[in-house]
């Protein structure tokens, strides 16, 4: 993997692990952030699913994190094929996220598996 995937992919596992710890303890505009991509202002203030996205974001770092630790680049992949998938399908499919916010994040997951597939220096 060259060096700026490597520091996109870290810089997404830091911004992963900071949110997720933000949401948990309900502190700053970062545990706002991702919750506030709900539709009903219910999800945004439910504590099981604001710990539940909490969780998902932490998994999907820690999954990320072990890919860069261990050379796992198809764990790296499927971490932002399920991240594109899952905000596509809350928006799209059960409209319980804003499809704007979903769509960007699901594009950006995109885009990283895409550069991540293309590089051959893994």
């Amino acid at each position: 993997m060259n060096n700026f995937l490597f520091f996109v992919i870290l810089l997404n596992c830091i911004w992963d692990f900071l949110c997720g710890i933000a949401i948990l303890s309900d502190y700053s505009i970062l545990s706002k952030i991702h919750t506030n991509i709900w539709i009903e202002d219910k999800n945004k203030e439910n504590i099981a699913s604001k710990h539940l996205m909490a969780y998902l974001i932490l998994y999907w770092g820690s999954m990320r994190l072990y890919g860069l630790i261990f050379d796992l680049k198809d764990v790296i992949i499927f971490s932002y094929i399920f991240e594109g998938l899952l905000f596509l399908l809350e928006a799209y499919y059960y409209n319980n996220m804003n499809i704007n916010k979903s769509l960007a994040i699901s594009l950006l997951s995109f885009i990283i598996v895409i550069l991540l597939m293309i590089n051959d220096d893994y």
